[in-house]
């Protein structure tokens, strides 16, 4: 499995554990570093990270919509 399929598998399975809530991955280890209700909670949650940098943003709004920042 790639890198693209590790990182897309998951953000599924963050997703699906927290739906519509905000998140912000790290790209090395794929944990998640801050998870909020919003993106703008989330911007204030990632200044504070230090890892904030080698992050990926996502939220599932809906059941068929997905944003990734």
């Amino acid at each position: 499995m790639n890198y693209y399929e590790q990182l897309v598998k998951r953000m599924n399975q963050s997703m699906k554990a927290h739906p519509r809530s905000a998140m912000a991955m790290d790209m090395g280890s794929f944990e998640i570093i801050a998870k909020a209700p919003n993106f703008r909670i989330l911007a204030g949650r990632l200044q504070r990270s230090k890892n904030a940098g080698r992050s990926v943003i996502f939220q599932k709004p809906g059941e068929k919509v997905t944003w990734i920042l």
